[in-house]
């Protein structure tokens, strides 16, 4: 539908451009001396025509060149697409991975935790030891007097 319609515009359009030249020569040879310009009428016409296809092979170059500049711009983004899904190809076998870790890391945690509090078992029990150390320096420091060391002595 769309190219006889094209068709039916360039015919309409040919069809215009034959009337208006006619009226053209028309008024150009409206007296019998200006038959004797038709050479001079003839040389203009064919430099119009030339400068007028000089301009049309300068449009067409112009939007090739567009045209041209355009499949490079899209060649360069499809293989920046391209690149764009490896990298997300990768990142998702990467992430694959993480529920596994994730168990790994709960497990790691786990023994974390018990050993945090195996060393503040130790620290109790280095405490409980010194216990009566701790009692015998704490009596002399408030029989001497010493009452803020006694205190540190019993917050240590």
């Amino acid at each position: 539908m769309g190219i006889n319609k094209c068709i039916m515009d360039v015919d309409a359009i040919e069809k215009e451009a034959h009337a208006a030249a006619l009226v053209q020569v028309a008024q150009m040879f409206q007296r019998p001396d200006q038959l004797e310009k038709l050479d001079t009428f003839k040389k203009r016409a064919d430099r119009k025509k030339t400068a007028v296809e000089a301009m049309l092979r300068t449009g067409v170059q112009s939007q090739l060149e567009g045209i041209r500049t355009a499949i490079g711009h899209l060649s360069t983004t499809v293989e920046d697409i391209k690149g764009v899904e490896t990298s997300l190809q990768e990142i998702y076998t990467t992430l694959l991975a993480f529920p596994e870790l994730k168990q790994k890391m709960a497990k790691l945690r786990e023994a974390n935790m018990k050993n945090s509090q195996y060393a503040t078992s130790l620290g109790h029990l280095q405490h409980i030891y010194e216990i009566n150390e701790t009692i015998e320096k704490t009596r002399e420091y408030v029989q001497d007097g010493k009452l803020l060391l006694a205190h540190k002595k019993l917050v240590d």
